[in-house]
């Protein structure tokens, strides 16, 4: 029940009362984000790009579980593309993590056309992931620190 006024709460934040002549008199706000937590599937690659800015790449599996035909759960494996802009908060550190490290991501949803060299198109949905745009990635895996026996908690905020 929490939850439910609290999505409501959140929608109706959304609409907003424009008051220039310009705009309509009452708009709605839209909002395109995903919320995704999953594991790596293989290591970040950093991007460079020609303006000197960085981005990173990361290949992130998220599991669903559906019901077949006999009754069985079976689970299957989604992928997600995620590029994370350089102006993230510990950006450098999400560009070491290792292939199976649980990720919480939080970004915009974008949608990018392409056209192959046969001429098919394609449409992908990623998911950016920028500071300014609210997004963030946090480490959710507790794992051994290399140089000590103790256990580093990296749920924080980067």
């Amino acid at each position: 029940m929490a939850r439910s006024v609290f999505a409501l709460r959140a929608a109706r934040a959304l609409c907003t009362t424009a008051n220039s002549s310009s705009a309509p008199s009452s708009s709605l706000r839209t909002l395109s984000k995903a919320t995704l937590v999953g594991r790596l599937g293989r290591e970040p690659e950093v991007q460079q790009w020609d303006n000197g800015r960085r981005s990173l790449s990361l290949s992130l599996a998220t599991n669903v579980s559906e019901r077949d035909e006999s009754g069985e759960y079976t689970q299957k494996t989604q992928w997600h593309r995620v590029f994370v802009r350089d102006d993230t908060t510990g950006f450098d550190f999400l560009s070491s993590l290792r292939t199976g490290t649980l990720v919480y991501v939080e970004g915009e949803l974008r949608i990018v056309s392409r056209v192959s060299a046969d001429g098919a198109r394609a449409q992908y949905v990623n998911v950016s992931v920028s500071r300014r745009e609210g997004g963030t990635v946090r480490v959710l895996d507790s794992r051994k620190d290399e140089d000590s026996d103790e256990m580093r908690d990296s749920w924080a905020p980067f």
